[in-house]
């Protein structure tokens, strides 16, 4: 796991060539009320996070961004549950944009109640849940490791 200090509102990464742990990619569509609170409630228990906020061919949430420092994108709309291409593109643009070591994609419907208290022991995958599984771990960590040496 990343190396922590005691407040993990303003974790930073230690040897990953990253100046912050966490950055926030914000997938929305409109919902302005929900967009607004989420990004202000990322600031309030994640301060120094950067935040990316784009929007899928919905509202233009330009001025939110320009206000409270965040990055704003608005794109095309995508129907990503069938077209996939345009939804890991634009993950990837976000990641790049970010900098961070862990990107934290969030939904106008995700809630934050406070800061992360265990950091992630892993790449990828959220939080775990009973009962949830993904069946194809092994190969996508071996393609992994084709890609990225001893990853």
């Amino acid at each position: 796991p990343p190396a922590v200090d005691a407040d993990s509102s303003s974790l930073t990464s230690k040897g990953s060539g990253h100046k912050v742990l966490y950055g926030f990619y914000l997938h929305v569509y409109a919902d302005p009320p929900a967009v607004i609170y989420q990004v202000r409630q990322v600031k309030k228990h994640f301060p120094g996070s950067p935040i990316y906020v784009m929007s899928d061919g919905g509202m233009d949430f330009s001025e939110l961004c320009n206000k409270e420092g965040c990055i704003f994108m608005l794109c095309p709309p995508a129907n990503d549950r069938w077209h996939p291409w345009p939804f890991f593109r634009r993950l990837h643009d976000a990641a790049l944009a970010l900098n961070t070591e862990f990107v934290i994609m969030l939904e106008p419907d995700n809630t934050i109640h406070g800061p992360i208290k265990n950091p992630p022991e892993h790449d990828a995958g959220g939080l775990f849940v009973q009962g949830r599984s993904f069946g194809l771990g092994d190969y996508v960590e071996g393609l992994a490791r084709k890609r990225v040496p001893n990853y």
